[in-house]
């Protein structure tokens, strides 16, 4: 068998898909006190699928000469180990997760389910962004690990269609810290450094023209606002002050004049799934979304007639169930001399789902329409067109006559979602590098994701699947036709 020669230098503990992550200690003497401790507590080293290694045992090598590192046991190695990021920072992003939910768990928020990683690991590169979820009520933590600001605002939308809000935080080699800097009046950073035999995660709040300060995540909190800091909340003052002084500005013309709006305890319940284009009044609105919304109060009153004008466009709303507005809002009157009541025009930052709320009115409904059921068997015909003889046997779409489109519950939801980004996000990685067979692998994974899936909610993975069907349909009928001619 051919040994492995290359110097790997992080591993995962007690199994291929482990989340946590192992360094070997470049120093022999703290190796061989690492090697001791791991022996005597039982645990095994594994060339880890979330590193994008093989999946395969590991062993440590511990020598006179080169310095301690992994390798595969010459004895096991029948194929060849894929795995190209092999440094001391290549497990980082499974230790700032580790980070993260320690940190979590402390404030007694539990992470729910397994880290979303994005990576690109199958086409030799890796981990682009790490997206912790904590409970339902509050924000996901995204990290940019890597990538611009042209990746990271497509993430950013991705991941607030689904009507939540998102809280970034920027590895030192991702290059879009700036554009949230601008955006939000302060950038969040998380760097590792290699102390003691492992890698420790500290982060730091950058804010426009001071140093940044790198300090211990324990520091932070987190509300539904996102992550909190004292510097943080003053920067959040300061930017909601500037826009509530901005909508004072603009009183002198009736047609765009805002009143700053408490949106505490304050619930939109949308009357449509997704928004539509706001007849905008002024160039800086021409982008801007609207939804057609009924507003509660704290104290339980009723606007019937309303609307929530946003920044960008929601496609994934669930009709009937309460969000809440993000700050800095701001709500104003537009009166129309043959209306007996103004209809209420509120601009805001954005949505994010309130907690649950159990009561009839607030059900979410489910569209059993033929529209939505012909949407959703077109999956049927694409996978048939794109997939390979032995795929199609396997093939089950629920359709009218079979099985009614499923009701799901919040978590299932969240879990196909999630599911169903991360197959999105490896289709895109396929087609820039023209890969189709990795392209329709991944096509069948997210068809089967959404056999389930109600269309009313999941529509824009519907949408996503076709578009990934159209690019591959082509190409297989080119190579049969160019078969043909072969013959």
């Amino acid at each position: 068998m051919q040994e492995d020669t290359r110097r790997v230098q992080t591993a995962v503990l007690n199994g291929a898909r482990s989340y946590e992550p192992v360094l070997m200690p470049l120093d022999r003497a703290e190796a061989l006190r690492f090697r001791e401790n791991h022996d005597r507590m039982g645990n095994t080293f594994w060339c880890g699928t979330h590193l994008g290694g093989c999946g395969k045992q590991l062993m440590d090598r511990i020598g006179q000469v080169k310095i301690p590192h992994f390798a595969h046991h010459a004895d096991r190695v029948t194929h060849v180990c894929r795995r190209v990021n092999l440094g001391v920072e290549s497990a980082d992003h499974l230790y700032i997760n580790q980070e993260i939910s320690k940190w979590l768990k402390g404030l007694g928020l539990m992470p729910i389910g397994t880290p979303i990683l994005d990576q690109d690991f199958a086409f030799g590169g890796n981990c682009t962004a790490l997206i912790v979820t904590p409970p339902r009520q509050l924000p996901l933590i995204a990290v940019q690990l890597i990538g611009d600001e042209h990746t990271w605002h497509d993430r950013d939308r991705q991941l607030r269609i689904q009507g939540r809000a998102v809280q970034w935080i920027f590895s030192m080699r991702s290059r879009a810290s700036y554009a949230a800097l601008d955006r939000d009046g302060y950038a969040l950073h998380v760097r590792c450094e290699t102390h003691g035999g492992t890698r420790r995660a500290s982060v730091a709040v950058q804010l426009p023209g001071q140093p940044i300060e790198w300090e211990n995540i324990s520091a932070w909190q987190l509300t539904r606002s996102g992550i909190s800091t004292t510097r943080i909340e003053h920067a959040r003052r300061s930017r909601s002050h500037s826009a509530d002084v901005g909508q004072v500005s603009r009183m002198s013309d009736p047609t765009v004049s805002g009143f700053p709006l408490d949106v505490t305890g304050l619930l939109v319940i949308p009357k449509a799934s997704k928004t539509g284009p706001w007849q905008h009044i002024s160039d800086d609105q021409k982008d801007n979304q609207s939804l057609p919304v009924v507003v509660r109060t704290p104290a339980g009153a009723s606007l019937g007639d309303a609307v929530v004008v946003l920044p960008y466009a929601y496609a994934e709303l669930a009709v009937g169930q309460p969000y809440q507005l993000l700050a800095p809002s701001s709500i104003r009157a537009n009166v129309d001399p043959e209306r007996l009541t103004p209809r209420w025009i509120i601009d805001s930052r954005g949505l994010t789902l309130a907690p649950a709320i159990q009561t009839p009115l607030l059900t979410p409904q489910v569209d059993l329409s033929a529209g939505a059921l012909t949407r959703k068997t077109a999956i049927e015909a694409h996978q048939k067109e794109i997939l390979a003889p032995e795929a199609k046997e396997s093939l089950t779409i629920a359709t009218a006559d079979n099985h009614p489109t499923t009701r799901l519950d919040r978590r299932e939801e969240m879990q196909i979602r999630e599911a169903a980004a991360k197959a999105i996000t490896r289709l895109e990685q396929a087609r820039s590098v023209g890969n189709r067979n990795r392209g329709r692998e991944v096509l069948d994974q997210l068809g089967k994701l959404l056999q389930s899936a109600p269309s009313d909610k999941f529509g824009y993975e519907l949408r996503q699947y076709d578009e990934y069907s159209t690019w591959l349909r082509p190409a297989r009928k080119k190579n049969r036709s160019q078969f043909g001619r072969g013959r």
